[in-house]
């Protein structure tokens, strides 16, 4: 074969390949994708060029196009953990090797678009390698059945297409440009056959039936074949109908394994200002912090479910961007621990993106799952003294008391309660008489229970205040002659309340430290619990049921001896007033 020859199979199969990757592209972001996918096509064209000039086996140019994909690894996926950016390290080449069969189901369970992982461009890299050494290897060695080495790059398509996102990108394009390179590489390679065959027989050296029509169907079916799955993909999106592996496929986050932050409610009220659970730079005037958005009530504790629902959503792995960007003022947020262990990672708003910086910055954004639904973040490898993580947030709207009484509320799913104590049941009536509307109701239940209930946090010189939210100890909150608790309380039977009139809710455990702007202390005389309800012009808003601090019981019962650290009134007070205002939301 002329080198001419060589040169165009060789291009058109690598632009095959290139083209048949551009649905996957759209689940990454920056320029990471295409360094890879490009590489790979060289270093597979390349390979089929001189294993055919050269004659070799198939095994050899099989394990040629291995040692090939670990020798170049470290340059076009892991520069920056390779030497020099080039030369790959043991640790690379480990990684290299797991990639090639975990990075496909890390593709399926990561929140698009990727950044800061690198192992998951292991995934264009594979298959471009594969797909041209594959495709150009064919197209160079076969003379009869060229048309064999259009099946590579056809399968990549399909790949790319099953693994990409719902949005896709510009499937109808992709579709008709691959079926438009292939025909005409087609119709070369048939003109190029009547040629040589023309000539065979001028020499009488041999008498070849013409083959044009045989090898003109399998492409024909081929392009077909494009042409329908770009086609099928661009009307699906049009459609809102689209279906891609993603959706079928589960991330692998046991929220079973991660106990209710809430629960521990009473342990931060305890230790107070003793212990610095975090810092934090860059909080907006009046943004409470969030540790978990809690919205299934089992009877036991107020928890994640994560269910999948429009205000539950679902944790995903996500890197140092997330989409789509949410809506609302932006600001940057440096969080450090200091304090804190556990999952839960404290947030502010809702993310646009995360970064961690240390020592463990690998360890950390590698064990991140985020819900972009609920504003809520787990890292599974847990928080240690010393990690430091950036966040870029975005605040919603916040609306003044007669624009939220103006709203309407979201119709939202969040879960049903397991089980609600008789005395919701019997109250609820009775606390919304009057009230005419949803906005009204909520507001009237909220009203209720700061106007009628007490303030305890069961600390030494309290009045007694058990601890949890369990329906026993709800129905006691409710019966008892005095309401008598604190945030933990007062939240979960805000939220049961408001759940019995069909309305969306879901209670919020975080800290409102009083100070913002510069570097702030967290401590667990910060910790407070809310209720967020949906409106369809503002997104989730806060409300705050728990009566103020000074609100002590009519006739304190003696107190029990718990703690030795009482938090300030004043302080209390300030926080909650801010937390249930219209003029601040979560």
């Amino acid at each position: 074969m002329t080198a001419a020859r060589v040169a165009v199979n060789a291009t058109t199969m690598a632009a095959l390949v290139l083209v048949a990757l551009v649905p996957l592209s759209g689940a990454y972001s920056g320029g990471g994708f295409w360094i890879a996918a490009a590489g790979g096509v060289l270093l597979g064209i390349a390979i089929a060029i001189v294993g055919s000039r050269w004659r070799w086996h198939a095994l050899t140019v099989g394990a040629v196009a291995l040692g090939a994909y670990f020798v170049f690894g470290g340059l076009l996926v892991f520069r920056d953990v390779s030497l020099l950016g080039v030369v790959p390290t043991l640790e690379v080449l480990a990684s290299l090797a797991v990639g090639i069969v975990q990075s496909w189901k890390q593709v399926l369970t990561l929140q698009t678009p990727f950044s800061g992982f690198d192992q998951l461009a292991i995934v264009p890299y594979l298959s471009a390698l594969l797909g041209s050494t594959v495709a150009g290897s064919l197209a160079l060695r076969l003379r009869r059945r060229w048309p064999w080495a259009l099946i590579a790059p056809v399968l990549l398509l399909l790949l790319s297409i099953a693994f990409s996102t719902y949005s896709g990108r510009a499937p109808g394009a992709v579709g008709a440009v691959w079926a438009g390179v292939a025909l005409v590489w087609a119709l070369w390679r048939v003109a190029l056959g009547r040629a040589e065959r023309a000539r065979a027989g001028t020499d009488q050296t041999a008498v070849v039936a013409p083959v044009g029509l045989r090898s003109i169907v399998p492409v024909a079916a081929i392009v077909v074949v494009a042409l329908v799955a770009g086609g099928a993909t661009a009307t699906a999106v049009s459609l809102g109908d689209r279906d891609v592996l993603r959706d079928h496929v589960v991330p692998p986050l046991d929220l079973r394994d991660y106990a209710t932050p809430l629960a521990s409610y009473r342990k931060y009220v305890r230790d107070g200002e003793d212990s610095t659970l975090f810092t934090v730079e860059g909080l907006p005037a009046g943004a409470p912090i969030r540790l978990a958005t809690l919205d299934l009530y089992d009877g036991v504790v107020y928890k994640v479910s994560g269910s999948g629902g429009a205000g539950s959503g679902v944790f995903a792995r996500v890197g140092r961007e997330i989409e789509p960007v949410p809506a609302g003022e932006r600001a940057t947020v440096t969080v450090t621990v200091q304090d804190l262990p556990g999952v839960w990672l404290p947030t502010v708003g809702y993310a646009a993106g995360f970064e961690f910086s240390g020592v463990d910055s690998a360890r950390l954004g590698g064990a991140l799952h985020y819900n972009s639904a609920t504003g809520t973040a787990i890292v599974t490898a847990g928080l240690a003294s010393g990690d430091v993580y950036r966040l870029d947030v975005a605040a919603l709207a916040v609306p003044s008391e007669e624009e939220l009484l103006g709203a309407t509320i979201a119709q939202i799913t969040t879960p049903v309660p397991v089980a609600v104590p008789d005395e919701v049941v019997a109250l609820i009536e009775e606390v919304t008489a009057g009230a005419t509307t949803p906005v009204e109701q909520v507001r009237a239940i909220e009203a209720f229970f700061q106007s009628e209930g007490f303030y305890s946090d069961g600390l030494e010189s309290q009045a007694i205040s058990r601890s949890g939210h369990t329906l026993d100890r709800e129905a006691d909150l409710l019966a008892g002659t005095q309401m008598i608790g604190d945030d933990e309380q007062y939240a979960v039977a805000m939220a049961l309340m408001v759940a019995q009139l069909g309305i969306p809710v879901r209670v919020v455990m975080g800290f409102q430290p009083e100070a913002a702007g510069a570097k702030v202390g967290v401590t667990g005389d910060d910790v407070a619990a809310w209720v967020e309800v949906p409106f369809q012009e503002f997104g989730w808003v806060a409300f705050s049921p728990t009566p103020a601090e000074d609100r002590v019981p009519l006739e304190e019962t003696p107190s029990r001896a718990r703690s030795p650290r009482r938090r300030s009134p004043s302080r209390r007070s300030r926080r909650r007033s801010r937390l249930s205002s219209p003029d601040h939301s979560a």
